[in-house]
């Protein structure tokens, strides 16, 4: 259905080379640390808001 599949093991590895040689080892290892935060940070918002929305609706029955 998509024109596009999800990269191999060996082309993110290609990919992560790339962007290493592009912005250095310290900034994509920073870029890095702080992405997996903030994904961190919203699987933890859904959570909360699933269990938001779980007892709403315990409450109304």
């Amino acid at each position: 259905m998509f024109p596009f599949q999800m990269p191999g093991g060996g082309e993110l590895l290609v990919i992560v080379a790339i962007i290493v040689v592009l912005f250095g080892s310290n900034k994509a290892l920073s870029a890095a640390k702080d992405l997996g935060k903030e994904v961190y940070k919203l699987k933890k918002d859904v959570d909360e808001l699933k269990d938001e929305v779980k007892d709403t609706i315990d409450i109304r029955k």
